[in-house]
């Protein structure tokens, strides 16, 4: 039986990526509210929060593209991919295993999850 929040599994670059960007956002969110806090001057804040913010939106292109690229293949395929590997099961019947990575493909389950992920991406 799948798992109602199992996750799709990510290269492991793309979550390095991921985790980096999110460090520099809050590096940068830390940056700009530590001086606030102490009522530092500031003119400190426009030579430091610029590049970290620039650092940080520019880290999150990857991850909303990623994203947006999920979505797409969803929708092209009604939520019918492999949840481990995003394999196309859209020729396959319910409870065979995927050809790439040996899976049982459970379809209502599977698209389920799909969906409870996807959610604001997939308009249904």
């Amino acid at each position: 039986m799948t798992k109602l929040f199992h996750r799709p599994k990510y290269s492991k670059p793309f979550l390095i990526w991921c985790w980096l960007a999110w460090q520099v956002l809050l590096g940068g969110a830390l940056v700009a509210a530590i001086p606030a806090a102490f009522d530092i001057p500031h003119f400190s804040l426009l030579l430091v929060v610029p590049p970290y913010l620039f650092l940080g939106l520019l880290g999150a292109v990857p991850m909303l593209w990623h994203q947006r690229s999920v979505a797409r293949r969803l929708r092209e395929t009604d939520c019918h991919l492999c949840p481990d590997c995003g394999y196309d099961l859209r020729d396959h019947t319910d409870a065979t295993p995927c050809p790439e990575c040996g899976r049982v493909w459970n379809q209502a389950a599977d698209t389920e999850v799909w969906r409870t992920l996807y959610k604001g991406h997939l308009k249904y």
